[in-house]
Formats: C-alpha cells, structure tokens, sequence
C-alpha cells in the first residue's frame, strides 16, 4: 500500500518489494503467483479493509448524531483516507480498481446516509450531507497542508456540527 501511495501503481513491482521488505524474490513468489496477482491482493486487501470499517461502524452505539460524530472521529484517527488518491488514480485506467472503489463508495454513502435519515433529515437533505460527509472525510488527506490530527479532531466537531444542525432526531 505505500509503494502504492508513494510511486502509484507502477511503484508495485516484485523485485522492488521483495528488497525493501528483505525477503528473496523467490519467496515473494511463495505468495503471489505473478505481479497481477499482487496487484490483486492489493485490491481487495484495501477494499476489504475499508469495507470491515464501515461494517464496524454498524456496531457503535448512541444516537446517529453521536454515531456519526464516532465515525468521523475514527475516520480521522485511523487515517483512512490516507490511499484514497493513490486507488481513484489507479481506477481511472483499470476497471478491477473501479468496481472495487465503487463498492467501498457505495458501503460508505449507504452507511452514512442511513444515519442521516435517522437523524430526520429529508431524503434529498440526506444525500447532500451524506456526500458532503464521506467526500470531505476521507478527501482531508489529500489536502497539501494537513493539520496535526488533534486541529484535525476540532475541524471533524465542527463539521459534525454544521452536518448535523437541524436534525430532529434528538
């Protein structure tokens, strides 16, 4: 994932990683059949990964207000739109990469705009939040001037405010 992030995908090369993670090629082989067959775990290893955190999500408790602001909170501590640019740039040119991007969108918006129907949001206020909420989260990371994540936990409250205001849930 970060030669993925550092060089794109023509950064993940076989050769290349088996030296910097200090194993031999032929061991590199053990695990992956062909450089396709990295490229696929890669995939699926970051789409399963972003697909898990939303499944887990499911599980927090509180109102959808609080809810939401646990996830943004998470979103933020754990980094997670840190390979966000490098896998939407890498699924401009394979459609494998596409779908899987589009199945981590489509969990993400279908998540978070079930809490803002919760919230007591009408449907078209729903999709505007939602969007507005999952683009902005997990795009941060790619702004040039990132703040240290505790201005980063303060911008999420305030967002989360913003987001939030007029909700009738509570």
């Amino acid at each position: 994932m970060d030669a993925l992030l550092l060089e794109g995908v023509e950064g993940i090369h076989v050769e290349p990683l088996a030296r910097r993670l200090g194993v031999t090629k032929g061991s590199f082989y053990w695990h992956f059949k062909d450089r396709q067959a990295l490229l696929n775990s890669v995939i699926e290893y970051w789409a399963t990964r972003m697909i898990d955190a939303v499944q887990a999500h499911e599980t927090l408790i509180g109102s959808a207000s609080e809810r939401l602001l646990q996830v943004m909170e998470e979103i933020t501590q754990q980094d997670r739109g840190r390979y966000e640019a490098a896998m939407r740039m890498w699924a401009a040119s394979d459609e494998q990469v596409a779908k899987a991007v589009r199945r981590v969108d489509e969990a993400r918006l279908e998540s978070m705009c079930g809490l803002f129907l919760e919230m007591g949001f009408a449907p078209e206020q729903t999709e505007i939040r939602c969007r507005m909420m999952v683009f902005y989260e997990y795009g941060e990371a790619e702004f040039s001037i990132r703040a240290p994540v505790e201005q980063r936990l303060e911008y999420v409250r305030l967002r989360h405010a913003i987001l939030t205001a007029g909700a009738t849930e509570e």
